[in-house]
């Protein structure tokens, strides 16, 4: 089970009594390891699990999944006095507190374990508190305010959303109400009040929530309570930051009140933070404008200088915050030595091989102090031991550590840390020999050191980063789907990409790059263009893997050029545009099938799409203008597949595009799929081509007017892709039409005007939108949703419109319908948007592809029947799941002519949300064969058996759970 392997957990058959407290990777019960049991054993088998102490990680995320996708079995074997949704209800419960306990038991030595805990243990509480109705009252508050403490825990090594945030307080004070003890729960809403303020800082609606967060404590009990104190404290920090001068130094004053009620009591692990915050006050108080600008937004002691993201003043700070708590450092505290060492990393204001010294004896210990022996402290310790080593010129203390490294890297087979650094060190410094005696896969490892092939080693490393459940996964962004992989602390510098492929282009794409590779380097083009280079990869089903490639820390090009100046922009691209003929120069092309390509794939299909008259008479007035320009190596070139690194080289990634395009093609991706130029900006494209072309000059022969308008002919397509594509927004549509525009005025060539100009015609033909200007085929997006609504009310449900057999309506009946001085335009261009498929527009008619309650005889064939393999969900309310599955009703479609499903669960869920917290039901077209397609990922049926359903298990969905809408 994926969430297993997620949570470091492997189930493993123990024969051990129940009455034993489990390990979390037990599991006693046979049922749970059947892949499918029987009814009867699985409920045996619950009985005696509600019977036991307690339950493991293991047995309890298992028990929710079999008995959620047993619902059909379980629910008509239940005993007498037993419901279904009671009793997954009650497991869900249970899995929730197993989840959240685990968490905590993880704590922050492991802390990408410790938040992907906490991570999945509130996706369960989501459920079970947005279900609360079916929890006893008295045990509610344990399921809400453990929801809201799981964001504010989450905070303190990771980013959380405002949505999540909002949700935390929301939680905390409902527990409060529900009975939570406060001296527990209200340093935990306070603390969540200012994470609400560090993403939308309004100081008035801080004091609010403050003031409501205090009430729930006596003044005496506020006033003893030391976390309550110290989460105040961070609150009138974050307001003295937003106040004037005056106003400031009174925040600062109730900040220092609250260290001082704090230091009163007995702090433990605490004293730390507040002996930090006491120095931080101290300092803003000499010096008031350290804290301009909001400098305290995102401060989090004591581990906040842990974190790549960490507020500009713990940097500014660092040695005085160390002076603060140094000598319960050198005392031997644990946390302080760690937090020193942190805060000595971080100080920009000291850059000497002595201060790198000063953090190695603190997080390794010197004769008169121990070091600091959770993992992360000691790959730190010997990362800067290694480098202090390489300054020194010291090989016996760098054999040392890297011996360390190969018994930690044998030791944790899933730890991708060691052998990280070890390949970091022996790329830097060269082969070493390390004595041993080593055997097995020390030996290995010692062998690669030898003779220094680091390569080898990020091989075994990307192995171990597929699984580890220490290294966070997150997606690069964009259209490249695939996702790095790091720590959240920067163990080593680099992180690995992953991304899922086909065994084939797998093949492919290694050979090209190898081929890249060589021909970067030899062209004395390594510090400025790179690709990623392919290490290992994993087989998955299907003929799919997943591979794990190297990869330097950076951002997409389309997300750098959406926040750069004009002229930053323009130079970024001319950089993409020269690596991109770099490419084109040195990897050979075909004409071969281009046309064809082009045609089966791409522009002939767009064509189609608008609705053009002859599409193919059309292409071929296309093609005869990019036919006359050589063909380069297919790259699929948009923004999202280059990455600038942070120490600004070029990266180009996703190569696994094959065949040839026309010169000027793939350039146009680089410009014209996303809207980085204004339509009209001629200019900036030329500067971009002329680099282009200027740097395959050597490599290939070309005509630069010809390819001018070769390149001018594919931002044209390029447009029309935009134009037809049904994942484009409304305002990527306009760009793309003013694009055309333009060049019906500017093209280089009459013929490309002409073309462009019959293009655009049969555009706003087939919208009924002939007379129209481009201007005014822009809608404001909150007229478009209320047009919309009304659209679909008239032709689904209402009884005005007049519909003909297969649900067309007169788009005439329908605005004279709708009224509000709504235009017949108006309609035709909400119903002629491709990204939203919920209507259709031909010739003057508009109909509505699903949701019908009217009566509409076509409705149910007029789209072919989902595929065999197709997954569908259905959100419903706890209520009406009773009918569904205790009452044996199924999916019915009530008011509607269908029962309406989705081929995403997360749509599902947004959509159910609408009636109360969403229980998630699904099938799929083996089970179901009466799916249809209905547009995007809309699918309906006429109804479905209720033994064709099952109930999503939250191990498969925890991570697109909403948030609880507490009312």
């Amino acid at each position: 089970m994926s969430t297993l392997r997620s949570l470091a957990i492997t189930p493993t058959k123990s024969d051990r009594a129940p009455t034993v407290k489990p390990e979390e990777g037990e599991v006693r019960f046979n049922s749970l390891l059947a892949p499918k049991p029987k009814a009867s054993e699985l409920l045996s088998d619950w009985q005696a699990a509600l019977n036991a102490e307690e339950v493991s990680v293991s047995e309890a995320l298992l028990f929710e999944a079999k008995l959620a996708v047993g619902v059909g079995a379980v629910a008509r074997q239940l005993p007498r006095g037993m419901t279904y949704l009671k009793t997954l209800h009650i497991a869900r419960q249970q899995a929730a507190l197993s989840v959240y306990n685990y968490a905590r038991d993880v704590n922050w030595r492991r802390p990408v374990l410790f938040v992907q805990s906490l991570r999945v243990a509130r996706g369960f509480l989501r459920d079970v508190v947005g279900h609360e109705e079916m929890t006893s009252e008295s045990r509610r508050r344990e399921f809400t305010g453990r929801l809201g403490v799981a964001t504010v825990l989450m905070s303190r090594f990771d980013s959380v959303d405002s949505s999540d945030v909002t949700e935390a307080i929301a939680a905390l004070e409902r527990s409060l109400k529900q009975g939570n003890d406060p001296p527990t729960a209200v340093p935990y809403l306070l603390e969540a009040s200012v994470l609400r303020f560090d993403l939308q800082p309004d100081p008035p609606k801080l004091l609010a929530l403050m003031k409501r967060a205090k009430s729930y404590l006596s003044d005496l009990e506020y006033d003893e309570n030391p976390a309550a104190q110290l989460a105040a404290c961070d609150a009138y920090l974050r307001l003295a930051s937003f106040a004037g001068r005056s106003a400031r130094s009174a925040g600062l004053r109730k900040a220092a009140e609250c260290v001082r009620l704090a230091f009163e009591r007995h702090l433990g692990s605490d004293e730390v933070r507040a002996l930090m915050l006491e120095m931080l006050i101290n300092v803003a108080q000499d010096d008031p404008a350290i804290l301009d600008d909001g400098a305290t937004i995102g401060l989090r002691l004591p581990f906040g200088a842990r974190s790549g993201k960490a507020p500009r003043l713990l940097a500014m700070l660092a040695g005085e915050l160390t002076e603060s708590i140094i000598d319960r450092a050198n005392s031997g505290d644990m946390l302080a030595q760690g937090v020193c060492a942190d805060l000595l990393a971080a100080d920009q204001g000291d850059e000497t091989p002595e201060r790198l010294r000063r953090v190695v004896e603190l997080r390794r210990g010197t004769v008169v102090r121990p070091g600091l022996s959770d993992e992360r402290s000691v790959l730190l310790g010997i990362r800067d031991s290694l480098l202090l080593a390489s300054l020194d010129g010291r090989d016996g203390a760098r054999s040392g550590d890297l011996k360390t490294l190969i018994d930690m890297a044998t030791r944790n087979a899933s730890s991708a840390s060691p052998l990280l650094l070890l390949a970091q060190d022996v790329e830097s410094n060269g082969p070493i020999s390390v004595l041993g005696p080593f055997s097995g896969e020390a030996g290995e490892i010692a062998r690669f050191l030898e003779t220094g092939d680091w390569r080898s080693l990020l091989a075994l490393a990307a192995e171990r980063a597929l699984s580890s459940p220490d290294l966070a996964e997150s997606p690069l962004g964009g259209r490249s789907e695939v996702t790095t992989v790091g720590d959240y602390y920067g163990l080593v510098s680099q992180n690995f990409v992953i991304k899922t492929v086909t065994s084939i282009a797998l093949k492919r794409e290694s050979e090209r790059l190898a081929h890249l590779d060589v021909s970067i380097e030899a062209a004395a083009k390594g510090g400025v263009y790179g690709v990623t280079q392919h290490f290992v990869a994993s087989d998955l089903k299907d003929g799919m893997k997943r591979s794990v490639r190297r990869f330097v820390p950076g951002l997409p090009v389309a997300s750098v050029v959406g926040g750069a100046s004009s002229e930053k922009r323009l130079h970024l691209l001319a950089r993409v545009a020269g690596f991109l003929a770099f490419l084109n120069g040195v990897e050979a092309a075909t004409s071969d099938g281009v046309r064809k390509e082009l045609k089966e794939k791409e522009v002939y299909r767009w064509l189609r799409a608008i609705g053009i008259g002859e599409p193919l008479q059309t292409f071929d007035g296309w093609w005869v203008m990019v036919a006359d320009v050589p063909p380069v190596r297919r790259r699929d070139a948009h923004l999202d597949n280059w990455v600038l690194a942070d120490d600004g080289k070029l990266f180009a990634i996703d190569l696994e595009a094959t065949g040839s395009r026309p010169l000027g093609y793939e350039l146009a991706q680089i410009t014209d799929d996303a809207p980085v130029f204004d339509p009209g900006d001629w200019g900036g494209r030329r500067r971009v081509f002329d680099e282009y072309v200027a740097s395959l000059l050597g490599h290939l022969k070309v005509d630069p007017q010809r390819a001018w308008i070769a390149y001018q002919a594919s931002v044209a397509a390029r447009a029309l892709r935009r134009l037809t594509w049904d994942q484009a927004t409304p305002s990527d549509q306009s760009h793309a039409q003013a694009t055309l525009d333009g060049l019906a005025v500017d093209a280089a060539a009459a013929e490309l005007r002409d073309w462009v100009i019959g293009v655009l015609a049969a555009w706003r033909r087939n919208r009924g939108l002939s007379e129209l200007p481009s201007s005014e085929l822009v809608i404001d997006e909150h007229r478009r949703r209320r047009i919309s609504k009304s659209m679909a009310y008239h032709l689904r449900h209402g009884p005005v419109v007049s519909l003909d057999p297969d649900g067309w309506a007169s788009i005439q009946e329908l605005t004279s319908a709708i009224g509000h001085r709504v235009s017949e335009q108006e309609i035709a261009i909400v119903a002629s948007t491709l990204s939203d498929p919920r209507f259709e527009y031909r010739d003057g008619l508009v109909r509505a592809r699903y949701g019908h309650s009217r009566r509409v005889e076509g409705a149910g064939v007029r789209e072919g029947l989902a595929e065999y393999a197709t997954k569908a969900f259905h959100a419903t309310t706890i209520d009406a799941a009773s009918s569904i599955i205790e009452k044996g009703e199924g999916l019915r479609p009530l008011s509607r002519t269908f029962v309406h499903l989705s081929r995403s669960a997360k749509e599902a869920l947004l959509s159910g949300f609408r009636h109360g917290y969403p229980l998630l039901l699904s099938t799929d077209g083996e089970r179901t064969t009466t799916l249809i397609s209905r547009g995007g990922n809309t699918l309906v049926s006429p109804e479905i058996k209720v033994h064709d359903i099952q109930v999503e298990p939250l191990t498969m969905i925890w991570s697109v759970l909403p948030p609880v809408p507490f009312h």
